[in-house]
């Protein structure tokens, strides 16, 4: 119950999501839409019926899903640890498999927090017994994500929707239905302050 510790860390985890969002926001500095879209995109897709030399033939053939921001760990931890719950869709069955391309050591550290009901229940703490400040650092941080979210829908946008006509995302996905869906699911996890 130590409310002073608690607004501390989310606002440290805040402003270290402020700063994640301005490395974000550089992005177009020395990236061109049209170089991503055409020259470097076509290679990080997931590509099909690709047989590995020395590698047994398998029935069904192993697919793998190309290199995207889902594979990374930090937004589905701080999901977690924020308490923020998505709606069960094709895109939560996506981010979950993309778990199996993280570092083993990654998906360890999100199945402990998961599984640690003392980190776990930080939105039904607040909820219950959460006080004006520490709830605004809270929101903060998820404004911050969903910040983060927006930002990178909008790159998403720059970078593939306006360039290519089939805007699937390189794992294979519908992308821009499922990034505006995950910034609005984060934003109504708000507590009222």
């Amino acid at each position: 119950d130590d409310v002073h510790t608690l607004k501390f860390a989310l606002d440290g985890m805040a402003e270290s999501l402020e700063g994640m969002i301005g490395t974000l926001s550089r992005m177009p500095e020395g990236n061109s839409p049209d170089v991503y879209a055409f020259a470097f995109r076509p290679y990080i897709q997931m590509f099909q019926g690709i047989s590995y030399e020395g590698v047994e033939e398998m029935e069904p053939m192993p697919t793998f899903r190309g290199e995207t921001g889902a594979q990374s760990s930090i937004i589905p931890a701080l999901d977690v640890v924020l308490g923020v719950k998505h709606a069960k869709t094709d895109l939560t069955d996506y981010v979950a498999d993309m778990r199996n391309y993280m570092p083993r050591s990654h998906r360890a550290f999100i199945r402990a927090v998961e599984a640690n009901e003392e980190a776990r229940p930080l939105r039904g703490y607040l909820l219950k017994r959460g006080k004006g400040a520490v709830i605004g650092s809270y929101n903060l941080c998820l404004e911050r994500v969903m910040e983060f979210r927006k930002e990178h829908l909008e790159f998403a946008i720059l970078y593939i929707q306006s360039k290519v006509t089939d805007p699937s995302g390189t794992g294979g996905t519908p992308f821009m239905k499922w990034l505006a869906q995950l910034r609005d699911e984060t934003d109504a996890h708000k507590i009222p302050n």
